[in-house]
C-alpha cells in the first residue's frame, strides 16, 4: 500500500488535455534529488527537516 501510495499509480484514465505528472516526478523537481536518495534522507529527521525548511 505505502509503495503505492508513494509512486501515486491510481487506476482509471486521466483526461486527454493533461500531461502525464506523477507525484513521483513533482517531488524529485521540488527536492532537486532522486525518489531513493530522498527516501533514505528522510530517515534522518533532521536532514529531511532541512530540506523541507527550503521549500
Amino acid at each position: 500500500m505505502e509503495k503505492l501510495i508513494v509512486e501515486g499509480r491510481v487506476e482509471g484514465k486521466r483526461p486527454t488535455e493533461r500531461s502525464p505528472s506523477r507525484w513521483v516526478d513533482q517531488t524529485k523537481i521540488l527536492i532537486n534529488q532522486e525518489l531513493h536518495e530522498a527516501e533514505q534522507l528522510a530517515q534522518n529527521r533532521e536532514g529531511w527537516r532541512e530540506i523541507v525548511r527550503k521549500l
